[in-house]
């Protein structure tokens, strides 16, 4: 599980985070960077089962709430789910009211400081729209460098990686 960070706690998704899920994924300005288009409620309750079988095989991993330390507010989203098994993604989504108090910055940090505690994991890699570029000054912010341009699931996306704990040498 990831521990707290300054503003926030983590909950890792359960059934019982579908209705704040959905209310995301219907926000227009939050999945705008992230599908295109907001959701309607039959896709994102959709998409929510995809998204708890996201880092079963691994304790620390998966889609976790993102919350205010100081009232429970649900403000947004992680995401912590490895691709290979020595590289993560982290992700990471607010809604609108949210942006421009450096949160997002916080959290990114808050995931590449988790990540370094497993010393398996070599690279974190970031995956955003290239038209947002909020998220890509968070990225830089964390230490990530651009990659390469990719298509995913019919999105153009923008890949970032960061090493995280280099390998030993020998």
């Amino acid at each position: 599980m990831i521990p707290n960070s300054q503003h926030f706690y983590y909950q890792k998704f359960t059934p019982a985070s579908e209705p704040n899920y959905v209310l995301m994924s219907s926000s227009l300005p939050v999945m705008k960077h992230i599908t295109g288009h907001a959701l309607m409620e039959k896709a994102a309750k959709e998409r929510f089962l995809k998204v708890m079988d996201l880092g079963k095989d691994h304790a620390e991993a998966g889609m976790y709430e993102v919350r205010l330390s100081a009232n429970n507010d649900f403000v947004g989203l992680a995401k912590f789910t490895y691709l290979k098994p020595n590289e993560i993604e982290i992700g990471y989504s607010l809604f609108e009211q949210y942006w421009g108090q450096g949160w997002g910055t916080e959290i990114a940090l808050h995931l590449v400081t988790f990540a370094q505690q497993f010393p398996h994991i070599t690279q974190a890699i970031g995956i955003i729209d290239p038209a947002n570029s909020a998220s890509q000054r968070i990225l830089e912010k964390c230490g990530f460098r651009f990659h390469e341009m990719k298509k995913m699931h019919g999105i153009n996306s923008a890949v970032y990686i960061l090493p995280i704990n280099k390998p030993p040498q020998g």
